[in-house]
């Protein structure tokens, strides 16, 4: 099982490396993906699938 300590310093590592969106949203999709309860997982997967593409139309354009 994943624990907050192991998301919380997978995190922290990515974040020298990327910014700083993008460590959160692997720890939380990491962490929904851990969860019990299937419909957190596919609402919070969903969300960043919607965030993603109005972040790269917004780039685009």
């Amino acid at each position: 099982m994943i624990t907050t300590a192991s998301l919380t310093r997978g995190a922290l590592y990515h974040s020298s490396n990327k910014n700083i969106f993008a460590s959160i949203k692997e720890m939380v999709t990491l962490f929904a993906l851990n969860a019990k309860d299937t419909s957190l997982q596919r609402a919070i997967i969903a969300w960043f699938s919607v965030h993603d593409v109005v972040m790269g139309a917004v780039r685009v354009s």
